[in-house]
């Protein structure tokens, strides 16, 4: 009886926080994405049909990430706590279903293989500092120290990093 009273305790915790989040559907994130359900919204011009992004225009990966943290991103450019010229009229024409639909569907897609990279010895030696040591003598933290082992993410707090474009990560 405590144990089933506790969770239902729990339970009403969760919800009256705000943070229990309805599902998306990834087969009408796609139509989104598809642009099939006339919301217009242009994800796959930046961001591709899979989620692969573009390095060369500087667009992340979505695939593979948290559907919780794509969704929280997008919710943060409507309310203007994340700023972006590019994401926000891109986004503000979707409804709170549609941006749950629309993380659901990249999170679902394979992240793509990494491209070998064409950054000589001494780049790839300082990079790797970089992302397990940090530079503390210019206060920058190790990257994984937030974005966890292997910087394949934490949760839907810090996305995985690892593999995302160079020109994003720059």
């Amino acid at each position: 009886m405590f144990k089933s009273g506790l969770r239902l305790m729990l339970a009403g915790v969760v919800l009256a926080s705000g943070t229990a989040q309805a599902a998306g559907v990834a087969a009408d994130g796609q139509k989104i994405v598809m642009q099939g359900d006339g919301s217009g919204a242009p994800c796959l011009a930046c961001h591709g049909m899979d989620g692969a992004g573009n390095d060369a225009g500087g667009f992340p990966r979505l695939a593979g990430l948290s559907a919780e943290y794509l969704a929280k991103q997008m919710q943060d450019y409507n309310a203007g706590t994340r700023v972006s010229p590019i994401m926000q009229p891109n986004v503000d024409n979707l409804s709170e279903q549609q941006i749950l639909d629309v993380a659901a569907y990249y999170a679902s897609q394979p992240v793509p293989a990494v491209k070998a990279s064409s950054a000589s010895e001494e780049v790839l030696a300082l990079g790797e500092k970089l992302a397990l040591r940090g530079d503390w003598s210019k206060h920058v933290p190790s990257c994984n120290s937030c974005h966890g082992p292997g910087n394949a993410g934490v949760g839907s707090a810090f996305p995985g990093i690892a593999g995302q474009h160079p020109t994003y990560i720059r």
